[in-house]
């Protein structure tokens, strides 16, 4: 997860963080509470799941047409089709 806001921990509990700042979740207590780790210095503590996202980009890497061969480029028509032949008729 991302931190979305600066937050500076109220209690010896909660978690402080930079925007921007990596955050690990390890436990979510309630829909209302996360119990987490900040990656960078190891720290832990409670945050409220509104101050983090998820960071799509890491999560779900995104490859380059670039990247991709002629070999790795698929159409619907590549899909094998299924032997609608055994189906039973009603």
């Amino acid at each position: 997860m991302i931190a979305t806001t600066n937050y500076t921990a109220q209690r010896p509990e909660e978690l402080s963080f930079s925007r921007n700042d990596k955050i690990k979740i390890l436990k979510r207590e309630s829909h209302l509470l996360w119990y987490a780790e900040h990656v960078q210095t190891g720290t832990r503590g409670y945050v409220s799941p509104t101050r983090v996202h998820i960071n799509a980009k890491e999560t779900y890497p995104q490859v380059h047409k670039s990247a991709m061969s002629s070999t790795d480029a698929h159409s619907i028509s590549d899909i094998p089709r299924l032997d609608n032949s055994s189906r039973r008729s009603a």
